[in-house]
């Protein structure tokens, strides 16, 4: 307490000389908040971004079976290849396959050297 006291009487004699100081300290200590209080709100955009982004991935990469039930034939197979895809596979690639009474089409692909 004895310091604090001390420091506020030298501050009221020397007032006339210290006040450029006293200010500057402030200023900068003003700007430096700023400084901090941006940065981490900054950061904290950028996390929810994050996490948002990895939430609709998850979202686009997840489908019920009602919505694969209603897909066309093409469409379900192009969720196929792109499920190949993300799980690693190469060459993915769509075919078709004739017979005397049906017409079916296929997704072949390979996945590290293996057809």
């Amino acid at each position: 307490m004895l310091g604090g006291g001390g420091l506020l009487i030298v501050l009221m004699v020397f007032w006339s000389e210290v006040w450029p100081y006293v200010v500057g300290s402030v200023v900068l200590g003003g700007i430096g908040a700023v400084g901090w209080w941006l940065w981490r709100t900054d950061r904290r955009v950028r996390a929810r971004d994050r996490r948002w982004r990895q939430d609709e991935a998850v979202k686009a990469g997840r489908r019920t079976l009602a919505e694969v039930d209603a897909m066309t034939g093409t469409e379900f197979e192009e969720l196929v290849a792109d499920l190949c895809r993300r799980d690693g596979c190469t060459e993915v690639r769509r075919g078709v396959v004739r017979t005397t009474t049906v017409l079916m089409s296929s997704v072949v692909c390979r996945m590290a050297g293996r057809l």
